[in-house]
């Protein structure tokens, strides 16, 4: 064998290496021993009683029932540290990302103007550091509306 033909064979048996190494899963089995030990973590609100700070929270529900609508003002209330759902406010102002993947950038625009003009939120300054808004294949920052 010549030493080409021993560097190729090498270089095939460290991809068969990569190729048959497991996959890590994406989470992490819960510590059962650790748990008794120390008990359940507390629960970190982002809004009481429906949001938790660091979780993906979800908006599902047949069509025109008014899910964009609801989810656009929520996100609009969180990052101004404003009360959503009526009563229940946020424990401080965050960071929050939106993506619309069904309407369009002019139709959320709309919306979202009129949500924060009927709230007396203005959406230059601190609010366009908070509030990432992605809208089908467009995204934009919120900016003051005229």
């Amino acid at each position: 064998m010549n030493d080409a033909t021993a560097v190729l064979n090498a270089e095939t048996a460290q991809e068969e290496e990569k190729v048959a190494a497991p996959c890590p899963l994406p989470f992490k089995p819960i510590d059962l021993v650790q748990l008794e030990k120390e008990g359940v973590p507390p629960v970190q609100w982002l809004a009481e009683p429906y949001l938790v700070e660091g979780e993906i929270h979800l908006l599902i529900g047949d069509g025109a029932t008014g899910k964009t609508f609801l989810t656009l003002d929520t996100a609009l209330g969180l990052a101004a540290g404003r009360p959503i759902f009526v009563d229940c406010s946020p424990v401080r102002s965050c960071r929050v990302l939106f993506i619309d993947e069904d309407g369009s950038e002019a139709q959320v625009s709309r919306r979202l103007c009129a949500l924060a003009k009927g709230r007396g939120i203005p959406l230059d300054g601190e609010i366009a550091d908070r509030l990432v808004v992605y809208s089908g294949r467009a995204s934009y920052r919120a900016f003051s509306c005229r």
